[in-house]
């Protein structure tokens, strides 16, 4: 939940705070505020990242940082009152990690944590549901619901049998046949893409990163006309270690052991999982090279140093020592991924009157994974490795061992080449906004290639897809 505010300056140079919990709120009383940030916004479309810094989109909006209260001098008669202040009040700090744990005994307690967080979240006196996308987070959740209630909730899915490339449906159903639950599905199919986006402004609160998120607010909308809370797998990628790029920092931990401990073990350890994820991935086995100058430094990735926006949650976050991948894991979990994703997920629940609810997310079960190293989160090429093996007789084997990952995907490709929206999507190449001067004509080189691509029908990378997103739909925010 977001808290922005603003000091605004009178004519007759008296100071007045105001505060709201969305910005539209305060833009609706202060027009004046308006002004956009035009650093903030360019650093949006160069990284997608938003929502964990004081900055906001807006020049003159604050954001208070979660953990943090505001100190606000009630000053009114005067011109001379110090600006409001930002104080933390509570952070988290990792507990020592458990070195004692066998495999079996963590895949216990794993196990034993996520099926009690689903059942405190299905308390309800309302009809709950579950939010299914085919991926191996929410294939988990919709499981140990039905261990724990049985298949007494329906499940609630976005598909799209004429887009192949983005279409999960084969392994939601695998699910729902498994269990025998009820699946109810949705699609997005927008007659006017352009007017869809401008919703999706209104009701996010500004630009967003990614094309999904249309099918996120599908899924919700068509929950909400039969429950009116739902449960999903959010966050179990950042706490249990799901994404792809998390190999790199696998293996760069495994070599950090091996060059402070060089020993038979610890060179097996680093070529039998550099082989493995050079199997899985099409990629060439990771050598030394590749992660020497990362080594050289501390384990403490480039964002924990950089400020380029004023405070932000990583401020007060201490590195694993030693530990490359819970490092980048706590980062993601507090500042680069988890933020936005739960912006979405709250707005485009809400927006609808539908409580989300997030198992994954459980303090317990966040504070436990973040006890235990590297070797508990990936191993070989296996991501969320605990989970797997929870999971080994409880999901069908096509979800279970699936080797790509999704996630509410959206065919925006096809969107962005529909006859309807391609004038209006070429208006915004042809003439770049003012507010965007700041980014780099790298950037702007890129983007012009990927429309390019796009326009002669060719497959784009999801790079270009989610890059074009961000620029059409901060285009949009800007008129």
């Amino acid at each position: 939940k977001t808290f922005v505010y603003a000091w605004l300056k009178g004519v007759d140079g008296q100071k007045t705070f105001v505060f709201a919990s969305e910005s539209k709120a305060l833009l609706a009383a202060y027009p004046e505020l308006k002004t956009p940030n035009a650093a903030y916004t360019c650093h949006f479309l160069e990284t997608g990242e938003f929502g964990a810094t004081q900055a906001t989109f807006y020049q003159d909006m604050t954001m208070l940082l979660p953990g943090h209260m505001l100190w606000v001098e009630a000053q009114p008669e005067t011109s001379t009152a110090a600006p409001p202040e930002q104080q933390r009040y509570w952070q988290w700090q990792p507990a020592d990690t458990l070195t004692d744990m066998t495999d079996d005994a963590v895949t216990e307690s794993l196990e034993a944590l996520l099926l009690d967080a689903i059942k405190l979240r299905f308390r309800s006196d309302v009809p709950v549901g579950v939010c299914l996308s085919g991926g191996l987070d929410s294939s988990a959740i919709t499981a140990l619901s039905v261990e724990a209630f049985g298949p007494s909730f329906p499940v609630f899915s976005c598909v799209y049998p004429d887009a192949p490339s983005v279409d999960e449906s084969p392994y939601i159903q695998a699910t729902v046949a498994q269990y025998g639950l009820q699946s109810i599905t949705t699609t997005v199919q927008p007659v006017d893409l352009l007017e869809l986006m401008r919703q999706t402004l209104v009701e996010q609160d500004g630009p967003t990163g990614t094309s999904s998120i249309l099918s996120q607010r599908a899924v919700m909308a068509c929950a909400r006309e039969h429950v009116t809370v739902v449960l999903g797998g959010q966050g179990g990628d950042e706490v249990l270690g799901g994404y792809h790029g998390y190999f790199d920092f696998s293996l760069q931990a495994l070599m950090r052991t091996l060059l402070e401990h060089p020993n038979p073990a610890n060179l097996a350890a680093y070529w039998q999982d550099s082989q493995a994820i050079a199997q899985r991935t099409g990629a060439k086995p990771h050598k030394f090279k590749h992660l020497k100058s990362r080594l050289l430094g501390a384990c403490r990735p480039a964002h924990f140093e950089s400020r380029p926006f004023g405070a932000s949650v990583l401020d007060s976050l201490r590195p694993y020592p030693n530990d490359d991948l819970n490092t980048r894991l706590l980062e993601d979990l507090t500042f680069r991924v988890l933020p936005r994703l739960l912006h979405y997920e709250d707005r485009n629940s809400m927006a609808v009157s539908l409580e989300s609810r997030l198992p994954f997310l459980d303090y317990r079960l966040v504070e436990f994974m973040f006890r235990l190293n590297y070797r508990h989160k990936v191993r070989g090429a296996t991501t969320k490795w605990h989970l797997a093996q929870l999971l080994a007789n409880r999901l069908p084997a096509s979800v279970l061992h699936r080797k790509d990952k999704m996630g509410f995907n959206a065919p925006s490709q096809d969107w962005f080449g529909q006859a309807q929206n391609r004038k209006a999507l070429q208006h915004y190449m042809d003439n770049r906004p003012d507010s965007l001067s700041p980014l780099s004509e790298e950037k702007w080189r890129f983007l012009n290639r990927a429309w390019q691509k796009c326009m002669a029908g060719e497959t784009l990378s999801t790079r270009a897809e989610l890059n074009l997103w961000r620029y059409f739909i901060t285009c949009l925010w800007l008129d």
